[in-house]
């Protein structure tokens, strides 16, 4: 996940970084478990906020699964809803 975001985008960060994360599952760069919301804002330098809001445009979008206590993993292609 080297790829930066583009702060002068009118794309919002948030969204810019939930097509990253969604692009490295499809990628199989992240394959069991997302990186911490502390680790997305360390690595790409946005806040807290647009980092759990990106991690959760996966989960609404049955990417990813959030374990209380554990982190946020990856939920297996066969059990992904289909995208038209």
């Amino acid at each position: 996940m080297a790829d930066d975001l583009d702060h002068d985008s009118p794309v919002p960060l948030f969204e810019q970084l939930a097509t990253l994360l969604r692009a490295g599952i499809d990628a199989g760069r992240i394959a069991v478990r997302v990186p911490s919301e502390l680790t997305l804002t360390q690595q790409y330098g946005v806040s807290r906020g647009t980092a759990h809001r990106a991690v959760m445009i996966l989960v609404d979008a049955g990417y990813a699964r959030i374990s209380r206590g554990k982190g946020t993993f990856v939920v297996p292609a066969a059990e992904r809803p289909r995208q038209p």
